[in-house]
C-alpha cells in the first residue's frame, strides 16, 4: 500500500503479490495434517487477495483503500464486484463459490478448530489439493500482461517544463512558448534560456523517451537540464 497525493491506494500488482505468499503458505501448511485448519485459511486468503487484485485491474477506482476494504472479506461481495467487470470469469469463479460453498462463509471462522477443521475435511482440502488453479491462473496471467497499461492509465505520466532565462536575455520572457522549446535541441535553442524538463509517475521520475527537434530534425535528449551550445561555451 503506497500514499499518493495524500490518499491511500494499492495496485493489483502489490495485492497478487500477496496472493501469491498465502498460496505459498497453503503449499507449506497443506503437508501436515495437524495444519489442515491454517493451511485452509491460507488458501482462502489467497483467492480473495486474486480477486480483489483482479477488481482493482478491471476497475482502478477500487485502488483507493477505502472503497477496496467496502469488500470486506466477504466472497459474496467479491463476486457481485467481479460479475459487473468479467462476466466470463464470474461464471468460473461462481463454480467455486458453490463447490466450497463460500458464498456466505465467513473466513474468520477458519481460525476456530470447531468450524475450521469439519469444514476443511468435508471440503476435501484434506488430501492437499484444490479446484482453484485455473482460477488463480487466469487472474494472475491477466493482471501480468496488463501491468503497464494499469499505471499509465491510474497514474499517467505528467511532463514537467521549465525554463530559465538569463539576465541579459533579450526577448520578452513572457512570451517564452515552453512546448516549442521542449521540441528543441541544446543547438537550436534561443541564446540565453535554459529548458529543464522530465516527467514520471507522482512516485518518481522516469525517462523522456528521444524525440526529433522541431528546427534541424535531429533526434536529441531531452533529459534534464539543456541550453544553446553556444551559450555553454561561452559560460
Amino acid at each position: 500500500m503506497d500514499s499518493y497525493g495524500g490518499i491511500k491506494n494499492t495496485d493489483p500488482f502489490s495485492l497478487l503479490r500477496e496472493g501469491k505468499n498465502w498460496l505459498k503458505l497453503w503449499g507449506y501448511a497443506n503437508k501436515d495434517v495437524s495444519s489442515l485448519l491454517q493451511a485452509t485459511y491460507c488458501l482462502f486468503s489467497a483467492l480473495e487477495l486474486y480477486l480483489k487484485a483482479y477488481i482493482v485491474l478491471k476497475d482502478n477506482s477500487y485502488a483507493n483503500i477505502n472503497k477496496l476494504r467496502g469488500l470486506d472479506h466477504n466472497f459474496q461481495k467479491l463476486y457481485e464486484s467481479i460479475r459487473k467487470v468479467d462476466t466470463k470469469l464470474a461464471i468460473q469463479l461462481n463454480t467455486q463459490l458453490k463447490k466450497y460453498e463460500l458464498r456466505n462463509f465467513k473466513l474468520d471462522a477458519l481460525k476456530y478448530p470447531e468450524n475450521g477443521k469439519v469444514w476443511s475435511l468435508n471440503h476435501g482440502l484434506d488430501k492437499g489439493g484444490h479446484t482453484l488453479d485455473s482460477l488463480l491462473k487466469k487472474i494472475d496471467t491477466d493482471i501480468t500482461k496488463n501491468a503497464d497499461n494499469w499505471f499509465e492509465n491510474k497514474y499517467p505520466k505528467k511532463p514537467k517544463v521549465s525554463a530559465l532565462v538569463a539576465v541579459d536575455y533579450k526577448d520578452d520572457p513572457s512570451k517564452i512558448n515552453l512546448k516549442k522549446l521542449s521540441n528543441t535541441c541544446s543547438t537550436c535553442l534561443p541564446s540565453g534560456i535554459t529548458i529543464l524538463e522530465s516527467y514520471g509517475f507522482p512516485w518518481g521520475d522516469d525517462r523522456v523517451p528521444q524525440r526529433v527537434c522541431l528546427k534541424c530534425k535531429n533526434w536529441f535528449d531531452p533529459n534534464g537540464m539543456r541550453r544553446q551550445e553556444a551559450f555553454k561555451t561561452q559560460k
